[in-house]
């Protein structure tokens, strides 16, 4: 995972098949990343809720029978990128490193070394 210029993107280089969806009001459409797959969306605000959750599974439509998720969050103000992981349901990268990087030296990078949040 990384904030990059205004983005946030997942890599997946878990040789498995990842799903996500990004949350904010609504759901948005699933997608698919294979081994070596990449999605990235601009970093913006939503209307409703106020900030966005790419929530991440192991099980195509995980969102909707309480698989285990990773949820990378974030909300926008005028001047900040607030950002967090949090795992719901169980850990569903457990034995794989998971890790937030934003693109900005001055931030902190989130790191579970194991898939498991500390």
């Amino acid at each position: 995972l990384a904030g990059s210029a205004g983005n946030a993107i997942v890599e997946n280089h878990c040789p498995f098949t990842v799903f996500l969806w990004s949350v904010g009001g609504s759901i948005g459409p699933k997608h698919v990343l294979k081994q070596g797959g990449v999605y990235s969306e601009k970093i913006h605000r939503d209307p409703q809720s106020g900030g966005i959750a790419i929530k991440i599974t192991r099980v195509d439509d995980g969102i909707f029978n309480n698989s285990p998720q990773t949820n990378f969050a974030y909300s926008l103000t005028d001047t900040r990128v607030f950002y967090d992981l949090s795992d719901v349901f169980g850990d569903p990268f457990s034995g794989s490193k998971v890790l937030l990087d934003p693109s900005d030296p001055n931030c902190a990078d989130i790191c579970w070394p194991n898939g498991i949040p500390p």
